[in-house]
């Protein structure tokens, strides 16, 4: 007999945070032997619970289970208060950050277009200065002639005779104007050297503005780009280090005074550019006045000088009139002084010739008689008045003799003023080329119409300039005594021109602009362009001038040199050459090559049609016309009247435009006799060279029905793009023409012919009655098949 042992199993209180008591650590249970079933060793109890103790564990369980449930019921209420009051916060957050980012881009907006506004107004400040300085340099270049002419009439003074080398009014007034001209010449590179720094300037500030303006521009962007972010936004990605600060990140306050501090640069700038700009202007407009103001001085001073010159010449040409008159009659004087005394020796020799004779009476007839007496007082008298009379003769000759003295002094002086009349007016300058005509201008004074002009050289004469023609030649007036004469230097170059040759490519019925090379100090000259190679004939031969800058399909631009030519033909294509006058030298010039190719591509396409039905053109145009105006026209292409188009409509023509296959069909119905021809697809009104334009040949033919056969056959049929026409063709009906064919197919032939026949009575039957038959177009004895299928 067994016995069984019961033994309790340690236990120990799992339960104590449901109870209230602080959780103990599990005791150590003592090694007992596992239970048993059956018979149990002697001495031993059985390993089975007892009711009690699994009444206990099981209420513990229970009871353990209650304070669980109860436990998840109070973490679910606070987990979803929790997520609620999370996700509340979470939204709040997340509206209020996309608020603050809207402010953000307000602001980041606000400053960028204040930098944007400055920006564009630094750039019309640059605009602007780079227009003054332009001046300035003009104006620069401008002080030259008159700085040249001051100087020369400087150097020509120096060589009037010793007498009238006198400092004077008018040598004053030049050394005057050259040194005002010096000085206007420092001032306007002060001013321009002003000019390209405060250039300068402003471009550093638009680069900074920009770079500020570009860093707002990539800002705003980033910013927009969070402000639009949702929590359904498929984009967003964790990034945990994002949150933390970042290096060298600014502060509201710092980032707005950057900008501030940068708009007030700018300001600044822009404040000294107006400064600038209306200093420019000043002094543009001070040095043009002092320049005019000494310029009237100096023409004031040279008109006295010229009026007292004119004056002095007037007395000297009196006085030396009267000295001429005086020296007239005192040679008549002394003529009759020597007449006088020749008069004296007849008289002379007959009292000496009786004295002589009355010597030679003998002894006492040698007596000093009365008569002897007399004769002797007549000699005495005769001889004194023979020295009387030589002594006026010496005093007339005296006299004579200072008038001519001062005869050839006047006439001296006389003939330096018109050497300095010659002077005072520069030397004509005439530029000619071999082979062609020198127009020489000669002035003269007032009075001078009717006297004698003249002028030459050694190589007067010659008909044609040569080379050898090159020289000083002279215009001169005829008069008593120094002629009025003006200097003339001729300079003779060949006819041609020019080294380098500008070659330009064009398109027939296409633009072009031909620029033509020239320096600044010429933008204010005469400029013209003509067609050839030949500088001597280009300024009677001009197309278009800076006076006349509109010729037909020739515009010339006089700003910026350049010549426009439209609608460019065959006849267009040669050498140009483009001049600029100078007055002071040859013209300039300038050659160019224009070659006109033929206006290209077009590609033809054959296209048949039957009169009285439908065709349908298809026309692809480049994909760059996809916004321009699609048509279809007829005939030239030069001249080519549009048929239809996509803004207008036309009866029996129909545009339809594919996008999509950079395409457009045109469906044209009722074919008549006058559709048949050549048509062209137009994306182009210009018809621009170098695209690809599609030509079509439309041929039209009559379907009839010949003798071997009831309908066409499909090969001569339209083509798909005529197949909606045969739905014309349903209007007649023309009689069966059977063919005799051999017994077999006889009954097949007639088989199919009622069918046919019934086919097409009942589809015509269909028709709307108002349709009738084109018997102009389609004749009885044709034969047009049914449009469907089901006729078969």
């Amino acid at each position: 007999m067994s016995s069984e042992v019961l033994v309790s199993r340690p236990h120990y209180d799992d339960r104590a945070v449901a109870l209230g008591v602080p959780a103990q650590d599990p005791p150590v249970e003592p090694d007992v032997p596992p239970p048993s079933s059956g018979s149990a060793p002697v001495g031993y109890r059985s390993a089975k619970y007892t009711p009690a103790e699994w009444f206990s564990k099981y209420h513990s369980i229970l009871q353990k289970a209650t304070t669980d449930h109860g436990e998840a019921e109070r973490v679910q209420r606070l987990s979803k208060v929790l997520s609620q009051d999370t996700e509340t916060d979470t939204q709040h957050t997340q509206a209020q950050n996309t608020r603050l980012l809207g402010d953000r881009l307000q602001d980041i907006h606000y400053w960028r277009s204040e930098l944007q506004q400055h920006i564009s107004q630094l750039q019309a400040d640059i605009q602007a200065l780079c227009g003054q300085r332009l001046r300035l340099e003009r104006a620069l270049d401008a002080t030259e002639i008159p700085f040249a002419i001051a100087t020369d009439n400087l150097t020509c003074r120096t060589r009037r005779p010793a007498p009238d080398l006198v400092q004077d009014l008018v040598e004053e007034e030049l050394l005057k104007e050259v040194d005002l001209i010096k000085n206007i010449q420092a001032l306007l590179r002060r001013t321009t050297a002003h000019v390209v720094s405060q250039i300068k300037i402003n471009k550093d500030t638009k680069q900074m503005l920009e770079m500020d303006w570009s860093d707002k521009y990539e800002a705003y962007n980033l910013d927009d780009t969070c402000g639009r972010y949702r929590n359904s936004s498929t984009d967003t990605r964790h990034h945990p280090s994002s949150a933390n600060v970042q290096d060298q990140v600014c502060n509201p306050a710092s980032w707005t005074k950057f900008t501030q501090d940068n708009l007030t640069k700018a300001m600044q700038e822009e404040h000294a550019t107006y400064s600038l700009r209306m200093l420019v202007d000043r002094v543009l407009e001070d040095t043009t006045r002092d320049l005019r103001v000494q310029c009237a001085s100096v023409d004031q001073a040279f008109t006295q000088r010229c009026e007292e010159l004119i004056e002095a010449k007037t007395q000297l040409e009196t006085k030396r009139a009267q000295i001429l008159e005086q020296i007239g009659a005192q040679e008549r004087n002394i003529v009759s002084l020597q007449h006088a005394i020749h008069d004296k020796e007849a008289p002379l020799r007959v009292v000496q010739s009786r004295l002589y004779i009355r010597s030679r009476r003998p002894n006492m007839e040698l007596c000093r008689d009365p008569a002897q007496i007399s004769l002797e007082e007549e000699d005495k008298h005769i001889h004194a008045t023979i020295q009387s009379l030589e002594q006026q003769l010496s005093q007339a000759r005296g006299s004579l003799s200072y008038l001519e003295e001062s005869r050839m002094a006047i006439e001296k002086d006389i003939a330096f003023f018109m050497a300095c009349s010659a002077a005072a007016a520069s030397d004509v300058e005439v530029y000619a080329y071999v082979g062609g005509d020198a127009v020489v201008p000669c002035s003269y004074p007032a009075g001078y119409k009717s006297y004698v002009k003249y002028f030459c050289s050694e190589a007067c004469g010659n008909a044609d300039v040569k080379k050898s023609d090159a020289g000083k030649y002279w215009c001169g007036v005829s008069k008593s005594g120094t002629d009025i004469y003006t200097a003339v230097t001729l300079a003779v170059k060949s006819d041609e021109c020019c080294d380098n040759v500008q070659s330009i490519q064009a398109y027939e019925r296409s633009s072009v602009s031909i620029r033509c090379p020239h320096q600044n100090q010429y933008a204010n000259s005469f400029k013209y362009v003509c067609k050839g190679s030949q500088p001597s004939t280009c300024r009677t031969q001009a197309l278009v001038t800076t006076k006349k800058a509109q010729n037909g399909q020739f515009r010339l631009r006089d700003d910026e040199f350049t010549l426009e030519l439209n609608h460019i033909t065959k006849q267009n294509a040669g050498l140009y050459m483009c001049g600029i006058e100078r007055s002071n030298d040859f013209d300039v010039f300038s050659r160019v090559n224009l070659t006109v190719k033929d206006w290209c591509c077009a590609t033809t396409h054959d296209v048949k049609g039957f009169l009285g039905q439908s065709v349908t053109l298809n026309c692809p145009y480049p994909s760059k016309h996809g916004n321009n105006t699609k048509f279809l026209c007829k005939t030239d292409r030069e001249k080519c009247p549009k048929v239809v188009s996509s803004t207008t409509t036309a009866d029996r023509f129909t545009l339809m435009e594919d996008r999509s296959s950079n395409s457009f069909k045109v469906t044209i119905q009722r074919l008549k006799p006058t559709d048949a021809g050549t048509y062209w697809c137009g994306s182009d009104s210009q018809w621009a060279p170098g695209n690809n334009y599609v030509r079509l040949q439309l041929t039209l033919e009559t379907l009839r029905a010949t003798t071997g056969s009831y309908f066409k056959t499909t090969s001569d049929m339209p083509t798909s793009g005529s197949q909606s026409s045969l739905k014309d063709a349903d209007n007649v009906i023309s009689p069966v023409v059977l063919y005799v064919l051999p017994g077999s197919l006889l009954i097949v032939v007639v088989m199919i012919a009622v069918i046919m026949y019934k086919c097409l009575r009942t589809q015509r039957n269909r028709v709307d009655y108002n349709v009738r038959c084109n018997k102009e177009e389609v004749s009885t004895n044709e034969v047009v098949m049914c449009s469907s299928a089901t006729c078969f």
